[in-house]
């Protein structure tokens, strides 16, 4: 029983050499448009070549200080008021 790499229905592909199919776009191995020879990168909206692809710098804003701020604001009391709680009810300090 033939298969599809003994059919003929497979060729090499030009930039890795790796048997591909013979009606393959972009190679599966080295990811390269083999009508462009572009680099290309798989996202969720589809296959973008590499000239597309835009470097985007992480940063942070002043939501995100604001959100962290809030944040603290809950849980520092929290462990201070456990601390407080250990220290004075723990019996470890006295006051006298």
């Amino acid at each position: 029983m033939p298969n599809e790499f003994t059919s003929g229905a497979t060729k090499e592909c030009p930039y890795c050499a790796e048997t591909i199919k013979k009606a393959a776009k972009i190679c599966r191995f080295c990811k390269t448009d083999l009508s462009t020879g572009n680099q290309v990168s798989q996202t969720n909206t589809g296959v973008v070549s590499g000239d597309e692809v835009k470097k985007v710098k992480a940063s942070s804003s002043v939501e995100d200080g604001v959100k962290l701020g809030c944040g603290m604001f809950i849980v520092l009391p929290l462990i201070i008021t456990g601390i407080l709680i250990l220290v004075f009810v723990g019996g470890t300090c006295s006051l006298s």
